[in-house]
């Protein structure tokens, strides 16, 4: 199978991708509200539905322009099973500018699972309020850990994961969480609440010098 395309050009806004009733597909990777992309979603729901994805998962990536893409949203609900490799909640792996902004992944329902080999949240500059929130007893599992608000010495700035209600667990217990890596990567947030679970390796809020205000919160009988 190739590579998955949603919402990848200039422009591109509300297209979407609903996998349901033990749908299954099966993609290389997937560049999701590529190049200023926005209001794309894909959703995978119900006991069955698996998207497997055999390499990266870009959500708000820069491939060339100057712009990533923003208020892009992956939803895995109610037992459904989305597989990648590596995933970027951001933009891409590349170190130049994507302000990508307002990306989202919600993981929500028992049995839902999320798994990857690693997530990054807000990595560059200009990436700011992207989102992962596990709840309702879903499942995130990053093996290699967490990157929140990592790289950019000029600002990935606001992003957060929240892991919350009783059976919602985020398992990176082999690797290492970072909130807030370098300079100038500030307000990132972990917050585990409610009876949700985080299990990690290792652990570090605010890497460097220049790496303010970056926070994590456990509160509610977590």
């Amino acid at each position: 199978a190739g590579s998955a395309l949603v919402g990848n050009s200039g422009g591109a806004a509300f297209n979407e991708v609903t996998i349901t009733n033990g749908g299954r597909v099966i993609s290389a990777g997937t560049t999701f509200g590529a190049n200023a992309g926005s209001n794309n979603t894909i959703t995978v729901t119900g006991q069955g539905s698996v998207w497997y994805m055999r390499g990266i998962l870009f959500m708000g990536a820069n491939t060339g322009l100057a712009a990533g893409g923003f208020s892009n949203r992956l939803m895995i609900s109610d037992g459904a099973v989305v597989t990648n490799g590596l995933a970027y909640v951001c933009g891409n792996n590349e170190t130049n500018i994507a302000p990508s902004k307002f990306n989202s992944v919600v993981v929500t329902g028992q049995g839902s699972v999320w798994s990857n080999m690693q997530v990054t949240v807000g990595r560059l500059p200009g990436q700011a309020f992207n989102s992962v929130l596990v709840a309702g007893s879903g499942t995130v599992y990053s093996v290699n850990g967490l990157n929140l608000g990592t790289l950019s010495a000029v600002g990935a700035i606001s992003n957060s994961v929240t892991i919350t209600d009783p059976g919602s667990v985020w398992n990176s217990s082999a690797g290492t969480v970072i909130v807030g890596g370098t300079t100038n990567n500030n307000y990132n947030s972990l917050t585990i609440t409610n009876g949700g679970t985080f299990l990690s390796g290792n652990a570090t809020v605010g890497n460097l010098i220049g790496a303010n205000s970056n926070n994590v919160l456990v509160t509610g009988n977590s």
